[in-house]
C-alpha cells in the first residue's frame, strides 16, 4: 500500500466526523434556539465541538509532513487540509 493511500483513510475517517459534527456546534447551523438551554444539547454541542477540533487536529498533524508536488493525486491536493484550517 502506498503511504498516501493510507493518508486518504485517515482523511476520509476524520473528514467524516468533521462533516457529521459541524452541524451541530457552528452556531449558525443550529436548528432552533428554544431548545438550546437543554442539558442534553449543551452536553452534545460541547462534545461535537471537540470531535471537530481533534479531527481537524489530527488531519493537520497526517500531512505536516508530506510534500505535494506535480505527481500529487488530486484528491490530496484540492483536500489537503482546507476544512480542517477553516475549523
Amino acid at each position: 500500500m502506498h503511504p498516501l493511500h493510507s493518508v486518504y483513510l485517515q482523511f476520509c475517517y476524520y473528514g467524516s466526523l468533521i462533516a457529521i459534527h459541524t452541524c451541530i456546534c457552528y452556531p449558525w447551523l443550529r436548528p432552533g434556539e428554544e431548545h438550546s438551554l437543554s442539558p442534553a444539547i449543551q452536553t452534545q454541542r460541547q462534545e461535537s465541538t471537540e470531535i471537530v477540533a481533534k479531527a481537524s487536529r489530527h488531519i493537520i498533524m497526517a500531512t505536516q509532513q508530506l510534500q505535494i508536488n506535480a505527481a500529487s493525486p488530486f484528491w490530496f491536493v484540492v483536500l489537503k487540509a482546507p476544512h480542517c484550517e477553516l475549523n
